[in-house]
C-alpha cells in the first residue's frame, strides 16, 4: 500500500501538465475532435474549477478536479492516474478528496462524463457509488458518453 498525499494545485505544473497531455493523447487515440471534451489548461486556472494532485513522496501518481454548475451540483473534470500507478488506490483517493472537497463547498451532487472507451474509469466510478444517468448541462446526449452522477455525503 502506498503512502498518499492529495493536495489543492495548479494545472499549470509540470507534473499535471504531463498527465494532461497523457490523457489528452489517450482521447485523440479513442475519440473523434468533437467527442472530447476535457477541460483546456486556461479553463482549468479559472477561480472556479478545484485541482488536486495525489503524490507519493515527491512522484506524482495522479491529479483531478471539479468545476461548481450550479448551487448544489458540481462535474468531475480531468481525473487521470499515471499508468504505471493503476490498481494501487490512486484514482479512490483522488476522486474522496474531490468529493470531500465539493460537499464542503455546498455541492450535494456531483456528476461527470467519460467515455464508452473508458471501461476501467467507469467500474471505478461504478465502485464509488457513480450511477449512470441523462446528459446534464452543457452536455447532449451523445452515443460516445457516459453520463454518471453521485449524491455526496454533507460535509461543512
Amino acid at each position: 500500500m502506498i503512502v498518499l498525499t492529495i493536495e489543492r494545485e495548479t494545472p499549470d505544473q509540470a507534473d499535471a501538465a504531463r498527465f494532461l497531455a497523457q490523457a489528452d493523447e489517450r482521447s485523440r487515440r479513442l475519440y473523434p475532435t468533437d467527442d472530447r471534451s476535457g477541460m483546456t489548461l486556461s479553463q482549468l486556472l479559472q477561480a472556479d474549477v478545484r485541482f488536486f494532485v495525489a503524490r507519493s513522496g515527491d512522484v506524482a501518481l495522479g491529479c483531478g478536479g471539479y468545476v461548481r454548475i450550479s448551487d448544489s451540483a458540481a462535474e468531475m473534470k480531468r481525473l487521470f492516474v499515471d499508468p504505471q500507478a493503476r490498481g494501487q488506490g490512486v484514482g479512490s483517493a483522488l476522486i474522496a478528496a474531490i468529493e470531500r472537497s465539493a460537499s464542503k463547498e455546498g455541492a450535494t451532487t456531483l456528476l461527470l462524463e467519460t467515455g464508452v472507451q473508458s471501461a476501467k474509469a467507469r467500474h471505478l466510478y461504478r465502485r464509488l457509488g457513480y450511477r449512470e444517468q441523462e446528459a446534464f448541462p452543457p452536455y447532449a446526449p451523445d452515443p460516445l458518453s457516459i453520463f454518471m452522477g453521485k449524491e455526496l455525503v454533507k460535509l461543512r
